[in-house]
């Protein structure tokens, strides 16, 4: 049996639809083709079919791919789109940016359907992807839930790091719950001269299958110091992806571990359906007796030849006072997030009905500062009210969760947009009555709420609550009680409309003062108390919206209006700077150069104007570049980098660390920093092979004698890894969030 697929072609000109179907019925495969001319009939085929390729032919249509793609996501469907095009072949990769899995000519038939299969092929192999990284973090929940379970003290270690302990590992090494696991290395649990057994125990196992275990006896030492002897078994498994080691300790002949430990916490897993508290269930079919009463004294009738007695009372037994009314079971437990993520993995496993879609939508009051625990526990009764309307209009088999911040997370295992957004109506509308009075101010009920639709070709569960939660993001900035859907960038696209508004919004922005600047201070970690700031633009559009610069600066590129905007921005700058200069002249601002003030008239030109208006010394200023801008236009750029170290400004090198050879550009711009590309702290911590990438970029930057900043440093134990590399700079929300002045004392740093 030839195995068909069903491709959707998206066109005027039936002619080459065929040659493509011939094409691939040419290699073998079967089609099973539909054709669409408008958008309707995309709306209308998509509800009803499921294709596994879109073949868009962009000649006399008028069908953007922005479009497409928005109609798919509508859907909630991952479908990848082939583009045949007469744009010039150096053209179309801006197809490919808008989101086409590929962009070919027009006459090439047989290109065609070989991509169109290519894509099928790798539909297919994502989607089973998906299904077995989802069946693989329900695995490892379920390991972990039954290592929770065990009274033997185990543990887990991600290159010597814990990640995981279950409780009578906690007590029996004197781990408190406070403590995180991220500070604890294997070595550390071992008394110092049996290290060399442990870590040759390792290496033994290290060259065998991840069946085989290594058994030793080890004298252990706790966080106290407190030393024990214990059997120890050690295996290796694949938890999330990675090789990690779990240690098995034996209370076979061991004191230590034989004593009772107090429980640190309660089991994660309890029985479905039976509390603590709760008695046995009886057997099946077992009734319960009611509790035997003592019967009235029975009354003995008179003899026969006894003289006729009169009539005795009858005494009556009083009438039972009815049982009480049974009082309403309790409402189950609220959902939490974890258990949320299970919902969605489930139908994520499945693979029965691969044409059902998801959804999955997160609601938040918009009186709520989830940052803030007093506020949100001041607002409880309001947050319980939300939770009560979303249990009505979402029955089962949707499912309601609560966060800790007070967000709820609904999931909706099979829905469509439309009968989506029906309910999203209703649910907003209702909330909008409810209230709280709080301090004798009444807070409204008003929700903002993102949303995402999928299918099982979509991410993984993490991933959908992820673009949930940029989905809720913009319904907060565009003023709350609405609903959004999340679209990811490809599907909003690079329309030439969406850039005409971006370029008006720039224009009256600039022309009225719309922008505002931000500061956030960059801090020494070698003792120096220099101040330095890195400038941000924030831009105010119509009734008050704020925008961050990755909403507009793509278009100010691509309609020719970056330069302007780099030149308000730099201005006003160094009118600020003038003022800082006054309190400290050793103050520095780093300032932004984007691709588009390369072409025009020279930035060192206008740079001169300003600082001499201002009275600022060139030194004071250090002008940034992206890599990728070095990368894409590397001559206009080296041309700007040696005007401006000739006028005396320091240049600084942003996103560093990620290309090929990210130190070849360093040949060409003599930069005195290097900021690292942030993708570079990601699991830093705990992944050693990130904190070694770090320290060679760190190290070769020192040797040419650059400054290392790191950005985006947010929490305490980066920062503590940072000191080790012998990181020059540091700048994040963990040091200061950005600000509107420029306000930080240096000399007392954290």
């Amino acid at each position: 049996m030839i195995n068909s697929i069903s491709v959707l072609f998206v066109t005027g000109d039936p002619d080459i639809a065929g040659r493509v179907i011939g094409r691939i019925r040419f290699r073998g495969r079967a089609v099973r083709a539909k054709q669409a001319g408008n958008l309707r009939d995309i709306e209308r085929l998509l509800q009803n079919y499921r294709f596994e390729a879109i073949l868009l032919m962009d000649r006399d249509l008028g069908i953007a791919l922005s479009d497409l793609n928005e109609v798919l996501y509508r859907r909630g469907r991952v479908t990848p789109i082939i583009v045949m095009t007469e744009q010039p072949e150096e053209d179309r990769a801006g197809i490919l940016d808008t989101g086409a899995f590929a962009a070919v000519g027009i006459d090439c038939d047989d290109l065609a359907a070989a991509l169109v299969l290519k894509a099928v092929g790798h539909l297919s192999r994502n989607r089973e992807l998906n299904h077995l990284r989802t069946k693989l973090q329900d695995a490892d929940r379920r390991y972990l839930i039954m290592l929770d379970s065990s009274r033997y003290p185990i543990a887990c270690f991600n290159r010597d790091t814990a990640i995981y302990a279950n409780d009578a590992w906690r007590a029996c090494f004197e781990i408190q719950l406070s403590e995180s696991l991220e500070t604890i290395q294997l070595p550390q649990l071992v008394a110092p001269e049996r290290r060399d057994e442990l870590n040759a125990l390792l290496r033994e196992l290290n060259e065998q299958d991840e069946s085989t275990e290594g058994f030793e006896t080890l004298s252990l030492r706790t966080r106290n110091g407190h030393d024990f002897e214990a059997d120890v078994v050690i295996n290796q498994v694949i938890i999330d992806g990675d090789v990690c080691t779990v240690v098995h300790l034996s209370a076979a002949g061991c004191a230590a571990l034989e004593e009772p430990h107090e429980p640190l916490r309660q089991q994660r897993v309890e029985t479905p359906g039976l509390g603590r508290d709760a008695s046995p269930p009886r057997a099946l079919g077992q009734q319960r007796q009611p509790a035997p009463t003592e019967a009235p004294a029975a009354r003995t009738a008179p003899p026969e030849s006894a003289p006729e007695a009169p009539e005795p009372e009858i005494e009556t037994a009083p009438e039972p006072a009815p049982p009480p009314a049974a009082a309403p079971p309790p409402p189950p437990p609220r959902k939490n997030a974890k258990q949320l993520l299970q919902a969605i993995e489930g139908p994520l496993l499945s693979a029965a009905d691969p044409d059902r879609t998801f959804a999955l939508a997160l609601f938040e009051l918009d009186v709520l500062d989830a940052d803030d625990p007093a506020q949100q526990e001041s607002l409880e009764p309001l947050i319980e009210q939300v939770g009560s309307l979303l249990d009505m209009h979402f029955p089962h088999p949707a499912t309601v969760a609560r966060f800790e911040n007070g967000t709820y997370g609904v999931f909706l295992p099979t829905e469509e947009r439309g009968k989506l957004e029906h309910i999203l109506d209703e649910v907003l509308n209702q909330a909008a009555t409810i209230s709280h009075v709080l301090e004798d101010v009444t807070c409204s009920g008003t929700l903002s709420c993102g949303a995402v639709l999928t299918d099982d070709s979509g991410p993984a569960a993490e991933e959908l609550l992820s673009q949930a939660e940029q989905a809720l993001a913009e319904s907060r900035r565009e003023g709350g009680q609405r609903y959004s859907f999340y679209l990811p960038r490809e599907a909003s696209g690079s329309r030439p409309d969406q850039d005409e508004i971006w370029k008006e919004r720039i224009q009256n922005a600039i022309a009225s003062d719309g922008l505002r600047l931000l500061y956030q201070p960059i801090m020494g970690l070698q003792g120096e108390d220099i101040p330095r700031y890195n400038v941000f633009v924030r831009l105010t559009g119509d009734q008050g919206k704020v925008y961050d610069p990755g909403e507009f600066l793509p278009a100010a590129e691509r309609m020719g209006i970056a330069a302007p905007l780099d030149q308000w921005i730099i201005r006003h700058a160094i009118a600020t700077l003038s003022q800082q200069l006054q309190e400290d002249p050793r103050t520095v601002f780093f300032v932004k150069l984007s691709n588009g003030s390369l072409d025009p008239e020279p930035v060192v030109e206008w740079l001169r104007k300003f600082l001499e208006r201002s009275q600022v010394p060139a030194a004071n200023l250090v002008v940034e570049f992206k890599e990728a801008t070095l990368l894409t236009s590397l001559e206009a750029a080296t041309r700007t980098a040696k005007d401006l170290r000739a006028l005396g400004v320091e240049l600084s090198i942003t996103d560093f660390g990620n290309s090929l050879d990210p130190f070849s550009v360093l040949g060409r711009i003599d930069a005195a920093y290097v900021k690292l590309d942030p993708g570079l702290l990601e699991n830093l911590a705990r992944n050693a092979d990130s904190r070694e990438t770090l320290a060679q970029l760190t190290a070769k930057a020192h040797e040419q004698g650059r400054q290392v900043i790191v950005p985006f440093v947010e929490t305490a134990e980066v920062l503590s890894v940072l000191f080790t590399l012998n990181v020059n700079l540091v700048q994040g929300f963990l040091i200061q969030a950005p600000s509107e002045q420029p306000a930080f004392d240096f000399a007392q740093g954290l």
